[in-house]
């Protein structure tokens, strides 16, 4: 899928061995596995230190069901602790130093629609999913990921890292990421925001009065719901989970379209960056 974070290559690309890599020659190989529990490596990082392994994914854990953890459980809380993927080129994509989000460390997706350019495309996963410490998901494609980790605290600390692909349990993806896709539903839906760029799409079943969306207790990705009359194209506003613009009252009963993705340019674990639309008929 092009464009889909400019990160994987082709399958036969995961035979090859270390030496002969562009960048990162010096990356420790690990493979990706179907096992959530599976801790894939485990050191001691120390006080500015950095190390970058390279994640193979292969034709056994891929999939278009699938979808990649990359997550690090760092084992001293005081230590301050970061990882960065980056993509075959060496290009970093995705950033984190939290287990709630991530990030798009170098263009975000606002800057990208100014400047004409389509948002990366994205995907789901359940929405009662959390990490153990940074993490950065995406879709489990066959091919190599970088992911650089550094500790820029002032203690060491020992990581263990994970690298795993575990089905969609967010029903609705990825088939609810373009129009043509949008979910009709009455009354409730549910989502999240996991993956950097994802916009879902859904219409109401009926004409409803009100629509409005919250999010998880703690989410630190906001979800915003861009709405559209769905009988005349015509744009009715936005709401925002998590701020006082969370609900839109219509004058008359009319069926909606909305569009929901991430209002802070944030993505992350269905468990912070889970959303909520309900409507009143």
């Amino acid at each position: 899928m092009k464009g889909l974070f400019g990160v994987l290559l082709l399958g036969a690309l995961i035979a090859l061995p270390a030496c002969q890599l562009p960048i990162f020659p010096g990356a420790t190989w690990v493979d990706a596995t179907n096992d959530g529990a599976r801790v894939v490596s485990t050191d001691l990082l120390s006080s500015g230190e950095r190390v970058v392994y390279a994640i193979r994914i292969s034709p056994a854990v891929a999939g278009q069901n699938q979808l990649l953890y990359l997550e690090v459980e760092v084992l001293n809380e005081r230590a301050n602790v970061s990882i960065t993927a980056h993509d075959f080129l060496g290009r970093a994509y995705a950033q984190s130093d939290s287990p709630d989000y991530f990030f798009e460390p170098a263009v975000s997706r606002t800057a990208l629609a100014a400047t004409g350019e389509p948002p990366m495309t994205a995907q789901g996963i359940g929405v009662e999913a959390f990490c153990r410490g940074p993490c950065i998901l995406q879709p489990a494609q066959v091919g190599i990921v970088f992911l650089k980790i550094e500790n820029t605290g002032i203690v060491s600390t020992d990581y263990r890292l994970f690298a795993f692909t575990e089905v969609y349990a967010d029903v609705n993806e990825p088939t609810n990421n373009t129009n043509s896709g949008r979910v009709e539903f009455s009354g409730l839906v549910r989502g999240a925001l996991e993956t950097l760029g994802d916009v879902d799409f859904y219409v109401t079943q009926e004409p409803v009065r009100s629509i409005r969306i919250t999010g998880a207790p703690t989410v630190t990705v906001a979800p915003r719901a861009v709405l559209f009359n769905d009988d005349t194209g015509g744009d009715l506003g936005d709401i925002t989970a998590g701020t006082g613009n969370y609900e839109r009252i219509f004058r008359t009963p009319i069926r909606v379209r909305i569009q929901v993705f991430s209002g802070n340019d944030r993505a992350g674990p269905s468990g912070s960056s889970f959303y909520e639309i309900t409507t009143t008929p």
